[in-house]
């Protein structure tokens, strides 16, 4: 994969290649997905085509069965484009010098600091706006190190990854560093 281009997920083009060879509309998978709500249905198969949102839960075994695969090669073939995702994910955060602070709020959001931080100085922002803020808040590094502060500004862990998430209920949702 060439840095700027997405990597070629398989679960989208399983279900593309699905359709085309059955003939089939959205809705129809929809229906044979046993989607009930149909809105529903089309914003999950949405978000498995775009590669956004794996299925997950008995979605995976109804979509094992509409492709003809067991659950074990689905759930292979979505942990390879995950590991895909959050590889490119991290070659792309490596690109931008500047750390990233996400306050953590009713909805979390996110900040580029100044390039010319360096990661120590960054942390000293990070401990301040915590303090300010009085909030939870992740500093997230060019190297995908992640500092987790708590809202007396104190680091509570320190780890690495491709950047900041919150969980929602039980589905972990990881923040876009795009911005």
């Amino acid at each position: 994969m060439t840095m700027g281009t997405s990597p070629l997920l398989a679960v989208p083009l399983r279900i593309s290649a699905l359709l085309r060879r059955e003939g089939i509309s959205r809705v129809d998978l929809v229906r044979r997905l046993g989607f009930r709500d149909q809105r529903l249905g089309l914003r999950h198969l949405d978000g498995w085509l775009s590669g956004s949102r794996p299925p997950h839960g008995d979605q995976v075994e109804q979509l094992a069965r509409v492709l003809g695969v067991s659950d074990r090669e689905l759930i292979d073939t979505i942990q390879r484009d995950e590991r895909a995702l959050y590889e490119d994910a991290r070659q792309r955060r490596a690109l931008d010098p500047r750390c990233r602070l996400t306050i953590r709020a009713a909805v979390p959001f996110s900040r580029a600091l100044c390039a010319e931080l360096t990661e120590e100085r960054a942390i000293m922002v990070a401990r301040s706006e915590a303090r300010r803020l009085d909030r939870r808040c992740c500093l997230n590094t060019p190297t995908s190190r992640n500092y987790w502060l708590n809202p007396e500004g104190e680091i509570e862990a320190v780890t690495e990854g491709a950047g900041p998430f919150t969980v929602v209920g039980a589905r972990v949702v990881r923040l876009s560093m795009d911005r």
